[in-house]
């Protein structure tokens, strides 16, 4: 027993202390491995912290500067589509986009800053002089009109009404366009605050737990708590009286046992950046653990392995719900956001992306971007292919819709490639903006060779009539005989108009360049304008023998308004035209119509038709655009500068009108617009009875008897034409003979049965009564008419004949009251012996032009070479003049300033005396300013000496 009591007692004492021994070792080594894993664990924990911290700021930082950009961005454009019209805010679509943007308060002020219309009723009235918040805004006003980059204002957020109160609000303001006023909108930032509040660095700490009662606090350099994980108030709000603190932030990084509101906590402390990011896990947790292990080994495992799966719980809720933050910040972007793995498997997709496809991100993630019809860098592999080149990602495309690429590689810690981020952005209207920029920057081009074109044309233009003009004059200098003279002179007088002419469209087409081209209507006989036109191209006609016929319809309003001048400006182009590109007895008609007539505004249609080249369809699209012609040759072939038709275009559309052109090439053209123009007031005629009139018309051509017949028979008249003497003389006979007859002496036909018809004329005249001869003769023939045999001539006119034409002479030889002042031969040149005349013009080569042409007047001319001189000339002698020629453009004084202040001279004489300027400012408006100024007439340069003679006669008679 005893030595059983020796043996076991050391045995057992052995044992007791053996398992003392290993208990205290377990112990020692457990609690040694617990400190090793809490301080690791903690360092971890302390780790991802740090990175979640990081990540949160930046991530915020970024995406809310993303926001607050847009938000700016769109909310800016909002205010300026209401800006543009303010009626836009009655749209509910506007409302519903306001609403997306955050926006809920829309405003628009008078020229007062006075709220009047907006989103929100109970605001109007409110005055923004009566806010401090809203004062800046009135700068808008103050601007309004004076500089484009002035009107607007961005206003930094702030509380509404500038009261500290909660809701904080950014207001925009632009100015409006219609009128002075203000668009402000009102954008509330709560949106973005709850963003700031949700990734806030508390929430990066908030659910990071060690064990059951540990966590994560953070400090600032002030030693204040910033953010805590636990739910208990474990610390005061301020440190600095703390020691554990103050050596934390001395040591900057360490593990340390400090005392806090509920016991002593294990810690691992780490600064970062501007924290002080604090690890803990209470003293009693651990021994907590050591005790348990201590207790029953196998629990002790079992609790480890419950607290690493605890643990391992808890991180996967964490990092769970930190990338559901990080999702809904990414799913907010607008742009489509990819993520895949080194094998093109889709590992995230955004919201956006969702929506472009029309897929759910469920059937998108963990597949293959080629099994999905999606159109990314992925699935074509160019990007990728570019992106290991270092060169560019090329765009992409989807069902017609357009895409920015980014594409960038994912790498881990290590920088090991592990994926790919895609970035694609709906690019459409870019692309197509993009193209109508490189389709304007075409057009662009295209003009700018147009008008070089043009430059080298007009060059060619104006040098040949120069050229004609500098080589008649030396030829008619060095001739000797008057007839070569002449010639010379004639020349040069052809050459000077065709200069004036081409000066006058560069000068139009510069007018209508820089929006200054206008016109000044008035009342004018239409018939009398076609008259004119016709007049001044018949020498044209004549030269070309081309057959003309005119026809105008004669429910056209005898009297018009309108600017006569733009409108015989537009006929006169085409039918130069016409001429131009016409051959030699080639026919051009000219035709007008009265398509409707509303309110007192009619509808004319007048076209111009040739017998000439024709033109094809591809040189019609050219043919009205600026410094253009049909083809580069045509001009050099027929002359001109292409600018015509582009001014008449701009006229007929300021008409209210159209113009066009129908025409295939070797069968002629038809140019024809329409004007609208307003009717005149009528002038009373005495009336004839046409029922009693009967008319025989005489001309072999047909065009011309067509005119007659029909303008005769439209009047209630009887009218039988004859194209030869022998029709003619057989008309007499079967009819007794006429009362009126319209008979061209020149052509073959009547030549040859001259003495024929002449016999019957006179026989009839004698045996029926009185009758009246009308000879009609071409443009440029009549001087010819004395070689025929004509028994006697009553009147003479040149075709085309007119409907007014014929009715004035049927009015003239009918009817008893005779109204046909209006054809009275011009005067001749009559003589102002003694009358004394002031001319004020500052070129020499003018005075002596007016002095030679003047000299058959007899008159006593006095010269004034400016403005100050001809004040001073009159002034010392009022009465001594009875006219004045009053230049425009003077040195020293202009001729406007020297009539104003010949008008406020004392001299009664000053009032009354005539002022005429003779001027090469020759536009409507320029007329205007004479007679503003003062002046009696306008008479413009190059000078028509027989609009001076009438100027003479009207004021000196």
């Amino acid at each position: 027993m005893k030595l059983q009591s020796r043996v076991l007692i050391p045995i057992l004492a052995v044992l007791i202390l053996a398992f003392a021994i290993i208990s205290f070792t377990s112990v020692f080594v457990m609690r040694r491995s617990i400190e090793t894993m809490v301080n690791s664990e903690m360092q971890n924990v302390a780790d991802s912290a740090t990175h979640q911290i990081r990540l949160a700021d930046d991530v915020t930082d970024s995406v809310l500067g993303m926001m607050n950009q847009k938000n700016l961005s769109l909310t800016y454009a909002l205010a300026l589509l209401i800006a543009e019209n303010p009626d836009n805010l009655e749209t509910g679509r506007l409302s519903e986009l306001a609403a997306r943007f955050g926006v809920s308060e829309l405003h628009v002020t008078d020229e007062n800053g006075v709220l009047t219309w907006g989103s929100l009723e109970d605001f109007f009235g409110f005055d923004f002089h009566d806010d401090l918040q809203t004062i800046p805004f009135l700068r808008i006003l103050d601007d309004w009109g004076k500089n484009d980059e002035d009107n607007y204002l961005v206003q930094e957020p702030q509380p509404r009404g500038g009261d500290g109160g909660e809701t904080v609000f950014q207001y925009i303001g632009v100015a409006r366009v219609d009128k002075p006023g203000i668009v402000q909108v009102g954008v509330e930032m709560q949106v973005i605050e709850d963003i700031k509040s949700t990734m806030s660095i508390q929430k990066a700490v908030q659910d990071i737990k060690i064990g059951k009662e540990g966590g994560v606090f953070l400090l600032d350099n002030d030693y204040q708590l910033i953010a805590s994980s636990s739910e208990k108030d474990i610390l005061k709000t301020g440190l600095t009286e703390e020691a554990w603190a103050k050596e934390m932030f001395e040591k900057g990084e360490g593990v340390s046992e400090a005392g806090f509101a509920f016991g002593k906590c294990k810690t691992y402390f780490r600064l970062v950046d501007e924290y002080m990011i604090v690890t803990y896990i209470p003293l009693s947790e651990i021994s907590a653990y050591s005790a348990e292990i201590l207790s029953v080994i196998v629990p002790i495992g079992v609790a480890a392995g419950l607290i690493v799966m605890l643990f391992a719980a808890f991180l996967i809720r964490w990092i769970t719900k930190k990338t559901y933050w990080y999702e809904s910040i990414l799913d907010c972007i607008p742009s489509m956001v990819s993520v895949t793995d080194m094998n093109k498997k889709l590992m995230f997709v955004n919201k956006s992306i969702e929506n472009f496809y029309q897929k759910k991100r469920s059937d998108l993630l963990d597949r293959q971007c080629s099994n999905l019809g999606m159109s990314t860098c992925h699935t074509e592999g160019c990007g990728i292919h570019c992106l290991e080149k270092g060169s560019p990602v090329p765009d992409s495309s989807y069902n017609g819709v357009s895409l920015k690429v980014d594409l960038n590689y994912l790498t881990d810690k290590k920088k090991r490639k592990v994926g790919h981020i895609e970035l694609s952005q709906d690019i459409t209207e870019m692309v197509a903006l993009n193209k109508k920029l490189e389709l304007a920057i075409v057009d662009a081009q295209a003009a700018s060779l147009a008008k070089s074109n043009f430059l080298a044309n007009m060059s060619h233009e104006i040098r040949t009539p120069i050229n004609a003009i500098t080589g008649m004059a030396s030829i008619g200098k060095s001739a000797r005989d008057a007839d070569r003279k002449d010639y010379s002179l004639n020349r040069i007088d052809e050459a000077s108009k065709h200069l004036l002419g081409v000066i006058n469209d560069i000068l139009d087409v510069s007018k209508i360049e820089s929006g200054k081209f206008t016109l000044s209507p008035m009342e004018f006989d239409f018939e009398k304008m076609l008259q004119n036109v016709v007049n001044v191209s018949s020498f044209r006609l004549d030269e070309k023998k081309q057959p003309f016929s005119v026809y105008v319809d004669r429910t056209i309003p005898k009297i018009l308004i309108g600017d006569d001048q733009r409108l015989a400006q537009v006929i006169t182009n085409l039918l130069s035209n016409a001429m131009k590109f016409t051959p030699e007895k080639g026919s051009i008609w000219l035709r007008t119509y009265l398509e409707g007539e509303k309110d007192g505004v009619c509808t004319i249609k007048i076209t111009v038709t040739d017998t000439g080249i024709g033109i094809n369809p591809a040189q019609q699209e050219r043919l009205f655009k600026s410094f253009q012609q049909a083809e580069n040759h045509t001009s050099r072939k027929f002359g001109g500068t292409g600018l015509g038709l582009s001014i008449s275009k701009s006229i007929v559309e300021m008409m209210d009108g159209n113009i066009w052109i129908e025409s295939k090439p070797g069968k002629g053209a038809t140019f024809a617009f329409t004007v609208k123009l307003q009717r005149g007031r009528e002038v009373n005629k005495p009336s004839v009875n046409w029922s009693g009139i009967r008319i025989l018309a005489v001309d072999n051509n047909e065009m011309v008897l067509a005119d007659i017949q029909g303008i005769v028979e439209k009047f209630g008249g009887y009218c039988d034409i004859a194209s030869n003497g022998k029709e003619a003389v057989r008309c007499i006979e079967k009819n007794l003979g006429y009362n009126l007859y319209f008979i061209n002496w020149e052509c073959p036909t009547c030549l040859g049965e001259s003495e024929l018809l002449s016999e019957k004329l006179q026989s009839s005249i004698a045996k029926f009564g009185d009758a009246f001869v009308v000879g009609i003769f071409p443009s440029g023939g009549h001087g010819d008419f004395r070689k025929t045999n004509a028994p006697r001539m009553d009147k003479v006119l040149q075709t085309p004949l007119f409907p007014s034409i014929i009715e004035d002479i049927v009015r003239e030889f009918f009817s008893a009251d005779d109204q046909s002042a209006d054809h009275a031969d011009e005067a001749a040149i009559d003589s102002y012996s003694g009358r004394h005349l002031l001319l004020a013009e500052d070129v020499d080569i003018n005075r002596e032009i007016v002095l030679t042409l003047l000299e058959p007047t007899q008159l006593q001319i006095d010269c004034a070479e400016n403005g100050c001189e001809a004040v001073r000339l009159f002034s010392e002698s009022p009465e001594k003049y009875e006219m004045i020629f009053m230049d425009v453009q003077m040195p020293e004084m202009d001729g406007y300033e020297a009539t104003r202040r010949i008008r406020a001279l004392d001299a009664e004489r000053a009032k009354t005396i005539p002022i005429v300027a003779m001027t090469a400012n020759v536009f409507r408006e320029d007329v205007e300013n004479c007679l503003a100024a003062g002046m009696n007439g306008h008479i413009g340069k190059p000078l028509n000496f027989s609009e001076v003679l009438v100027a003479l006669q009207k004021y000196l008679k």
